[in-house]
């Protein structure tokens, strides 16, 4: 077999779906156990599944097209899986990951709550300076300040810290300010800067952004590297792209500083393949809801006259994240999910997982 070959491969909390295409027409589906505490690792185990089973040419193999997607992230930032990290922010503003905003996730229940605040109040530190609407520099910004945040959050066992400046959207000279202090006086601290993620007004968006970016930055850098040392292994010569939140598609070595905006690849994945299923169909300009049931969470999507329906805000885990993306829902409910008494004896399902290991019943 020496044609052109496509892979497309999705990796979920429980398990990894492998598609292989071959240039005559042929398509091979594969299905293995994934690997949660080696991401990545259950697509290289289905490829040698793959090159076993269908003893392909080297030629094959050197020219294939990798698309892969994922809900490890998405999985990652439900089950509060991701980094521990802390935040600084201008003075005067800790509580606000804390005040969220005024709206409750479901209001017409007496039992609803905030969700717990992605970066806690004890990891907060703030400091001075001030920069104005309009980008002007109100007041200068304390080296020692800066210095002073970064040494508490180290000690207070920060990963990584996310640096959210009011109005650094205008003029993010301050943000990085701390990053060069930090550098400067070489405290072991990886700071994400909101302005970098996100260059937009409301602090409060910006900053659950950067911080489901930087909570998940390290899981998903680890299982790209991982994928991407595999693939050279097995003389794959093409890179894999990896497939965004808003249907399209980029190199996974450029996606590895905003990984955020491959938050909901594989739900998004799932419901552009669930359009171009219906257009195979016969539904080219169907109104259709799409439903994908993983181990781990639940995804629901919509597709109005034959397209999947776009939004420039998604919430995930109750968090508004304004990235441009393909509709989806996902809730923490899947064939995998714990069913636990909290402690007024109500049974409750998920958002805990027993994903691959030890997998589900």
């Amino acid at each position: 077999m020496s044609e052109a070959c496509y892979l497309g491969t999705d990796v979920g909390g429980t398990f990894t779906d492998l598609v292989f295409y071959t240039g005559s027409g042929e398509v091979h589906c594969f299905k293995v156990p994934s690997t949660p505490a080696r991401p990545g690792a259950s697509i290289l185990e289905g490829i040698d599944e793959i090159r076993t089973a269908l003893r392909l040419d080297a030629a094959a193999w050197r020219d294939m097209a990798h698309t892969h997607s994922s809900t490890v992230a998405t999985n990652a930032l439900i089950e509060r899986k991701g980094a521990r990290a802390g935040m600084i922010v201008t003075r005067g503003f800790r509580d606000l990951f804390e005040l969220q905003r005024l709206a409750i996730p479901h209001p017409m229940r007496f039992d609803s709550r905030r969700p717990l605040p992605l970066i806690p109040r004890a990891l907060v530190r703030e400091v001075g300076g001030r920069i104005a609407a309009d980008g002007g520099e109100l007041d200068p910004l304390p080296e020692a300040d800066a210095v002073a945040a970064a040494q508490e959050l180290v000690a207070a066992g920060a990963e990584i810290a996310i640096v959210v400046l009011l109005h650094s959207y205008r003029n993010p000279a301050h943000e990085r300010a701390v990053r060069d202090i930090v550098e400067r006086h070489g405290i072991p601290l990886r700071l994400e800067l909101s302005s970098e993620v996100w260059a937009q007004a409301r602090e409060y968006e910006r900053g659950v952004l950067t911080a489901v970016n930087a909570s998940i930055r390290p899981i998903v850098e680890g299982y790209i590297e991982r994928l991407d040392r595999g693939l050279a292994e097995r003389a794959i010569g093409t890179p894999a792209r990896v497939a965004r939140s808003n249907g399209g598609a980029e190199l996974a070595a450029t996606m590895r500083q905003r990984p955020v905006v491959a938050l909901l690849s594989g739900p998004a994945a799932g419901v552009a393949g669930a359009a171009a299923a219906a257009a195979d169909a016969g539904w080219e300009a169907a109104d259709l809801m799409t439903l994908d049931v993983g181990g781990t969470s639940a995804d629901i999507g919509v597709i109005r006259s034959g397209r999947p329906v776009l939004s420039s805000e998604e919430h995930i885990a109750d968090f508004p994240l304004l990235i441009p993306t393909i509709a989806v829902s996902s809730i923490g409910a899947g064939g995998g999910s714990i069913l636990w008494l909290d402690p007024t004896g109500s049974l409750k399902v998920g958002p805990r997982s027993v994903g691959a290991d030890p997998g589900p019943a």
